[in-house]
């Protein structure tokens, strides 16, 4: 099993991944700015059970070529499962706090009729943004 340093690396691996934009991470905003946050939270939660898949799978495939006594299948499962947890975490947050904007945005007057306007635009922002960024 991995050691107390070994957990803490692979949380801050865990970390950077969930908050790096991707395209689980653009459906969960995009869903939470048009659909509301309960929507949002219930896209993350599927897409966090989805990615449990292929971690139970490997998980128990896998432990087959690890010598005996190092493990076994939850030697792959709980480090897939903290990576899982992360990314989850990540995802409602972003959902919660998408939602919430929507929700604020819809409440004043003058914003704009659509939430898909409000993603529209921020994703070409983001997209502009990566064009044009320093590529040394």
């Amino acid at each position: 099993m991995p050691t107390g340093a070994e957990w803490l690396a692979l949380l801050g691996v865990a970390a950077l991944y969930a908050v790096l934009p991707g395209p689980g991470t653009r459906r969960v905003l995009a869903r939470a700015l048009r659909d509301g946050r309960s929507a949002g939270c219930r896209f993350a939660v599927g897409k966090a059970l989805g990615a449990m898949v292929p971690v139970t799978a490997v998980s128990f495939v896998l432990p087959y070529c690890v010598p005996a006594g190092r493990g076994g299948p939850l030697m792959f499962l709980l480090p897939g499962l903290v990576v899982v947890a992360v990314g989850l975490v990540a995802d409602l947050v972003l959902a919660v706090s998408a939602g919430t904007l929507r929700a604020h945005l819809a409440a004043r007057p003058g914003s704009p009729d659509e939430p898909r306007t409000v993603a529209g635009v921020a994703a070409i922002g983001a997209g502009t943004g990566l064009l044009v960024a320093d590529r040394d």
